[in-house]
């Protein structure tokens, strides 16, 4: 992320929680039934996986699947996994960098459902911190990966979550 600031993104931190008023609008559509990457503290839905528990290595199987995973080398491996469960009666909703000049972004995410381009600057909040919410929206650009069963080919679109 490259920003070392303590009130704005500190680029060796990776646990940036996603804000309520960018995750309510896509949880009314989508009911999601558990949170795969997240812990006690910044998890969106009450069940959820932690670092313990390790997201990629449950079943998401007939899941509803929110998923705003570490942003790093990582992201292509929980797509796949997105992206298999679909194949199983899944759904999973990912909130990731828009990295449209990679081979796994155009492999992995062009084959979904739906990809969301992310209108605006989403804020995130940093538990680590006391202050808690960065100062300034994430620096690069972000999209929703949306896997479901059945996909009849990939719908791109946008997420304006200041409506």
């Amino acid at each position: 992320m490259g920003i070392f600031d303590k009130n704005k993104f500190d680029s060796v931190k990776t646990d940036w929680s996603t804000h309520w008023d960018f995750f309510k609008p896509l949880n009314n559509e989508f009911n999601f039934t558990v949170d795969a990457a997240a812990d006690a503290e910044n998890c969106k839905v009450e069940r959820h996986w932690d670092e313990q528990t390790d997201g990629l290595k449950q079943d998401w199987n007939n899941e509803v699947v929110w998923c705003n995973p570490p942003y790093g080398r990582n992201v292509p491996e929980w797509l796949k996994k997105g992206q298999e469960a679909a194949k199983n009666g899944g759904t999973s909703v990912f909130l990731i960098p828009a990295r449209t000049n990679t081979i796994w972004f155009h492999k992995l995410c062009l084959a979904a459902d739906e990809v969301r381009f992310v209108k605006g600057r989403p804020k995130f909040y940093n538990y680590a911190n006391e202050d808690k919410e960065a100062t300034h929206g994430l620096p690069v650009p972000l999209c929703l990966v949306i896997y479901k069963p059945n996909s009849s080919g990939c719908k791109i679109g946008t997420y304006d979550w200041r409506k």
